[in-house]
């Protein structure tokens, strides 16, 4: 149980005492004018609301808790998502095809980036990939699993083209990331070897 107004709840003894004492002289003040009028009368004042003094200061009690606000129960609160925007950047070139990574550095890329995809479950990812030029194979979308199709689809053989243009990935990349109209901070992981790019600004 919690209290919207924990700071009164120190008023609580106090009111109970105070109402308790107030009700108990006020009964013997009735018990007592009663006596004074007949004997039999007072007897039967005393006999009857013997309680009243503590159900008053009960109700008090009750009454001052419920000044404090106390509440029950869960407490739902709405959190703002501000899910990030990736940009995954793959090299496709003929030199992904070496083997030096098992069992060649494409496919290692390949399962390094599953892996990534599974770990930012809930964000919006996108793919681009390039040998001597960019292509968008997945735009910003929150389906890891369309995400995975395309980075399965990558097959090691598909990597035929010369050249790596790096800057022309880059640039698709951060167009797709300015573009996004949802969403928290935006990155872009890149995976290459790092061989012969292309282009000046690459």
């Amino acid at each position: 149980m919690m209290f919207e107004r924990s700071n009164l709840l120190w008023l609580v003894p106090l009111i109970t005492i105070a109402v308790g004492v107030v009700a108990t002289a006020a009964r013997r003040r009735r018990v007592m004018a009663a006596q004074a009028w007949s004997t039999s009368l007072g007897a039967q004042a005393a006999r009857y609301g013997r309680r009243s003094p503590l159900l008053l200061a009960a109700a008090a009690c009750l009454v001052a808790i419920g000044l404090a606000g106390p509440r029950w129960g869960r407490v739902a609160r709405t959190a703002e998502s501000r899910a990030l925007n990736v940009a995954l950047v793959m090299d496709i070139s003929r030199s992904m095809l070496a083997q030096d990574a098992a069992p060649d550095r494409l496919t290692r890329s390949i399962r390094i980036a599953r892996r990534l995809v599974q770990d930012l479950s809930g964000d919006r990812l996108a793919l681009v990939v390039f040998a001597q030029r960019a292509y968008m194979l997945a735009p910003l979308t929150l389906d890891e699993s369309a995400l995975a199709l395309q980075l399965d689809a990558l097959d090691p053989t598909i990597a035929s083209e010369g050249g790596s243009g790096l800057a022309g990935a880059l640039t698709m990349a951060r167009e797709l990331l300015l573009e996004a109209s949802e969403g928290g901070d935006r990155a872009v992981v890149v995976f290459t070897d790092g061989e012969s790019f292309d282009g000046e600004n690459a």
